[in-house]
């Protein structure tokens, strides 16, 4: 059975930013065949959303400060904005997926 993952993707603003990377990842783990729930929101809100514990993982382009309370494992989202280590980070999310 195919896993659906709940991922948070967090940037400054919650918009641009997490727009591109959201998609980055959708398209990513699609060719994997994994299915994924995605919500973005904003760094200010980011510790908030970590606190209902239906995240699997957080994507952050805004640093990972916001989630040292939560044990939801955080990735680096940058390289989605660079092309530079893309394909490491998707890596990171199939090896959190088959878990």
């Amino acid at each position: 059975m195919v896993k659906r993952l709940e991922i948070l993707v967090v940037c400054g603003n919650g918009a641009v930013t997490s727009t591109v990377v959201l998609n980055k990842i959708k398209d990513g783990l699609q060719k994997e065949g994994i299915q994924t729930k995605i919500t973005q929101k904003r760094v200010a809100e980011g510790a908030q959303a970590l606190e209902s514990n239906k995240f699997d993982l957080a994507v952050s382009t805004a640093g990972q400060n916001f989630a040292k309370d939560s044990e939801t494992p955080v990735l680096n989202g940058v390289p989605f904005l660079t092309g530079v280590g893309q394909d490491s980070v998707i890596s990171q999310i199939i090896e959190l997926a088959n878990k």
